[in-house]
């Protein structure tokens, strides 16, 4: 009884294993073959790797950007000193004298337009020192704004009354002008018109030697 219970079961081991054979075998097969096709693939790669040619140096060298050297800058040229010029005695007298016929002519014209009044009148001294009596008589019985508009009316006239005393003292003025007016007009060449058109008076242009004709 035993005895074929034990030939029973090697008789099914044996159907087992030998069903199970081909299956075996293909799985195997499928094995075997993978790993060819993985070993070549392996070999092929090393091989691409191997034949493969480095990167030449040139196109290395072409890919760095190359720092180009920067010109020397030239150095300016140090300024040339201008030579210093010296004046000759002849040359500064000249300038001297200049110098002071400008001022007298200056201080001449000057005073005649101090000296001027409104067109059509001729202010004096007096003739003003007699218009602030008047408002000194009238001030003080005044109305309030007539009284301070005849207080800056007095200021005004007492401002004109200094500017008009320097007429007293242009006889002076006048004589050094005349002195000068000629030299002046013909190193400056300013005309004979000028001088008039300023209010310089045709008898001190005579005296003074300045004619009508260009100097």
């Amino acid at each position: 009884m035993r005895r074929e219970f034990f030939l029973s079961i090697v008789e099914k081991l044996s159907t087992f294993v030998f069903s199970i054979l081909p299956a075996t075998a293909t799985i195997v097969g499928h094995a075997h073959a993978s790993r060819d096709l993985l070993s070549r693939r392996v070999i092929i790669k090393n091989s691409i790797i191997v034949k493969s040619p480095p990167l030449s140096k040139k196109k290395v060298d072409m890919a760095t950007p190359v720092k180009k050297s920067s010109p020397a800058k030239a150095k300016a040229p140090a300024p040339q000193k201008k030579p210093t010029r010296t004046l000759s005695a002849d040359h500064k007298d000249k300038l001297a004298q200049g110098r002071n016929e400008s001022r007298i002519v200056s201080r001449y014209l000057e005073a005649l337009a101090a000296g001027k009044g409104k067109r059509g009148r001729k202010r004096t001294p007096d003739s003003v020192s007699m218009q602030i009596a008047k408002i000194d008589r009238e001030i003080s019985s005044a109305a309030a704004i007539a009284k301070l508009e005849l207080t800056q009316r007095r200021l005004d006239l007492v401002a004109e009354l200094e500017r008009l005393s320097v007429r007293v003292d242009i006889a002076e003025v006048e004589k050094a002008f005349i002195k000068v007016a000629k030299t002046y007009a013909q190193r400056t060449g300013i005309s004979y018109g000028a001088f008039r058109t300023l209010g310089v008076p045709a008898g001190v242009l005579k005296k003074a030697g300045v004619s009508r004709a260009r100097v």
